[in-house]
């Protein structure tokens, strides 16, 4: 994610200045986000060129596909299918990053934690930043770098749930602050940092997570923790361990 960047098979790196304009790295992306899936073209010649007339649309396209073909060295690696362009045979990280995102939280589901950390450990690597593209305002980049984000965020909770099932305390505290400072309601993010304190042995500190989570919802949505956040808050003074896997679920 992040910048482009396209590494050929024999290892050559295809840096920025390579590309001869912003839309033909835009049409790359997009491909690539959809890797292995059709992409029809009218709807790429809307997204890229929408104040083109067709003609024009369609030959700006022809030019930017055979740039890219010639780039890649394979034009097998992206071919048309009736009305619609596939980039096809090629590895993506953010197709990398959305399967390594399901089997977490699929491991994590299935209460397989340690094989669930070990996958975040790889998801980790996949996602190097958010997604931009040279158009960075357009609506299609928008929505995509939001899905990308979310599930970021989703991936960061899940291995942080994983975490503290195997008693990492301190790496379960990391992921779920992450998520906090980009998603400071998240209730399962909180519970676990709560519960990564305590299990610390630092629940002052877990007390004072609570109490600004608290603020925040307060501020932000007008509401008050949820029946969970709050029962694991009196855990907390109580001296009890709130680390149980069980008590972090979303609900």
């Amino acid at each position: 994610m992040d910048d482009l960047a396209v590494v050929l098979a024999d290892g050559t790196v295809v840096g920025a200045s390579v590309w001869r304009t912003g839309k033909t790295m835009d049409l790359l992306r997009m491909l690539a986000i959809n890797v292995e899936r059709p992409l029809r073209t009218e709807t790429v010649i809307e997204r890229l060129w929408p104040d083109a007339d067709r003609e024009r649309g369609r030959g700006s396209l022809r030019t930017a596909v055979s740039e890219i073909r010639r780039t890649l060295g394979d034009k097998e690696r992206l071919v048309r299918v009736h009305d619609s362009l596939v980039l096809t045979g090629v590895w993506v990280d953010v197709a990398a990053f959305e399967t390594v995102a399901a089997r977490v939280r699929a491991l994590r589901q299935a209460e397989r934690h340690q094989e669930g950390m070990r996958a975040a450990f790889e998801g980790t690597e996949l996602y190097r930043g958010d997604l931009h593209a040279y158009d960075d305002d357009h609506p299609w980049i928008c929505t995509e770098r939001d899905r990308l984000q979310l599930l970021h965020q989703d991936f960061l909770t899940d291995a942080a749930e994983c975490a503290l099932a195997c008693g990492c305390h301190r790496e379960a505290w990391k992921l779920a602050t992450t998520v906090l400072h980009v998603e400071p309601t998240s209730e399962v993010a909180v519970r676990t940092a709560m519960a990564a304190l305590a299990g610390l042995g630092d629940t002052a500190r877990g007390l004072r997570v609570y109490e600004e989570f608290r603020r925040s919802l307060v501020e932000e949505l007008g509401v008050d923790p949820s029946s969970r956040t709050q029962a694991m808050h009196l855990q907390l003074l109580r001296g009890e361990d709130p680390s149980s896997a069980d008590r972090l679920e979303q609900g």
